[in-house]
């Protein structure tokens, strides 16, 4: 039968045998997360070993390919005069096509990894050591709080219409000074 076809529960008890109490299911499932957390940490510390940097003028992509080579994780941003990084895109999942007909798909067994996390992390930290003045993105206002987590403020702009013309769109930066 093949690996797909198999209900979780079957699966454990074709790994450890008829589960007979509660406990028992209690115990194989602590076993089976602390499992699937020392896997997650293998797998981080494969990508971070992958992650690859791409500057081309003022254009800096950051890319961290899958255990097969393909690409999953990708971050592209734009040096600035003011001396900023700027983030234009940041998508976690698997490319699909070539060049401009390409487009990024969620992959589940690799979405809830801490990828974007990891992502994130390396290019605060490849900004910093590189001398920028700090990081600037546009998200989505849904988005923000999960930016606020790495330190990026919302911008206040007094112009009410720009945000206007953001819509659901919002400035934030990182700064470093």
């Amino acid at each position: 039968m093949s690996e797909l076809k198999r209900s979780p529960l079957r699966k454990l008890e074709e790994r450890f045998g008829r589960i007979k109490s509660e406990d028992q299911a209690q115990q194989i499932a602590d076993v089976a997360r602390t499992e699937l957390v020392r896997r997650k940490k293998e797998l981080l510390f494969e990508f971070r070993k992958r992650i690859n940097v791409e500057q081309k003028g003022l254009s800096v992509t950051i890319t961290i390919p899958d255990l097969n080579g393909n690409y999953f994780a990708i971050l592209k941003g734009r040096l600035m005069q003011d001396g900023f990084f700027h983030i234009v895109l940041v998508s976690v999942g698997e490319l699909e096509g070539q060049g401009d007909q390409s487009n990024f798909k969620y992959r589940d067994p690799l979405r809830k990894l801490g990828v974007d996390k990891l992502l994130m992390d390396y290019t605060i930290k490849w900004a910093r050591m590189n001398g920028h003045n700090g990081i600037t993105l546009e998200c989505k206002y849904n988005l923000m709080d999960h930016y606020k987590k790495f330190g990026f403020v919302e911008d206040h702009i007094p112009q009410s219409d720009y945000y206007e013309s953001l819509g659901e769109w919002r400035t934030m930066t990182l700064n470093f000074n």
